[in-house]
């Protein structure tokens, strides 16, 4: 929902959302609920770039950078978190190229190639966005199933 007018405010003010989300309802925001298996929860909008989303408990804030929410909250392991337009968690992954081992990418087009599509030209793409979903298996691939401190192939998720 478009809020556009007075009108709009007040009855966006009176729907069952996330409280904190409606108290700060400006004339020029978007709201929407957003649904996946096993949990529901909204979205916001403001006119000056800010964003909220919430799925359960308090509403997570932060800044929209083109169709993503960049949380202000990261993971316990400091990792960003990004929310897409429908509520689903995806990560930044970065690569360093300079120093990239070309097996990682055969290995990346050849067992992972929706990812590795994502990343284009390896010499000029720096990150791509990946799904909460594939984030274990690029930890994987990339040696960082025990840690960081064991990586093979230089990927930084970020």
């Amino acid at each position: 929902m478009k809020i556009e007018t007075a009108a709009d405010l007040e009855a966006a003010k009176n729907m069952s959302f996330a409280p904190d989300q409606l108290a700060e309802l400006e004339i020029g925001c978007e709201i929407w609920r957003v649904r996946g298996d096993n949990w529901n929860g909204t979205m916001c909008r403001w006119p000056n770039g800010r964003g909220a989303y919430m799925s359960g408990s308090d509403s997570s804030w932060g800044e929209w950078e083109g169709g993503f929410l960049k949380l202000d909250d990261t993971t316990q392991d400091w990792k960003l978190i990004y929310i897409d337009h429908d509520g689903e968690t995806w990560f930044k992954v970065s690569v360093d190229f300079e120093y990239s081992a070309d097996e990682f990418w055969a290995e990346l087009r050849e067992d992972h190639p929706d990812i590795a599509e994502r990343f284009g030209d390896t010499l000029t793409t720096e990150s791509v966005m990946i799904h909460e979903d594939e984030l274990e298996q690029m930890k994987k691939l990339a040696g960082w199933a025990d840690g960081p401190e064991f990586a093979r192939n230089p990927l930084y998720l970020i």
